[in-house]
């Protein structure tokens, strides 16, 4: 006879971590590190502002935001010529489509003309 199978392997919960202080347990968890518990971080935005406040100052604050709102209004000129050439296509396949559903129901009429 065959020796006995070996006993399974223990399966079962993993071992608990370790126990927490009362603070910590009092505390919301956080899986996103970039905010605070209460999900925002006021950190990036003091930096923006700072960085905001300086650009604001410099001398050349105008033009850069001259050039900035031309930039923004050449990239919604390509995104309405991108819209329209959509547009066209979608109108293109509609028409091709309908010239299909017409081939079909001529092709069916002229054989319904031919078995009667």
């Amino acid at each position: 006879a065959a020796p006995p199978p070996p006993p399974p392997a223990q399966v079962g919960p993993s071992p608990a971590p370790p126990p927490l202080s009362a603070r910590e347990e009092s505390r919301p968890r956080n899986d996103n590190p970039r905010t605070t518990a209460a999900g925002f971080d006021p950190e990036a935005l003091e930096r923006g502002a700072k960085a905001l406040r300086e650009f604001n100052n410099s001398i050349h604050a105008k033009k850069a935001f001259e050039l900035l709102r031309k930039q923004e209004e050449s990239r919604q000129a390509e995104e309405a010529a991108r819209k329209a050439e959509f547009q066209a296509l979608q109108a293109q396949h509609e028409t091709e489509r309908q010239r299909v559903i017409y081939d079909e129901q001529k092709k069916l009429v002229q054989q319904q003309a031919q078995t009667k």
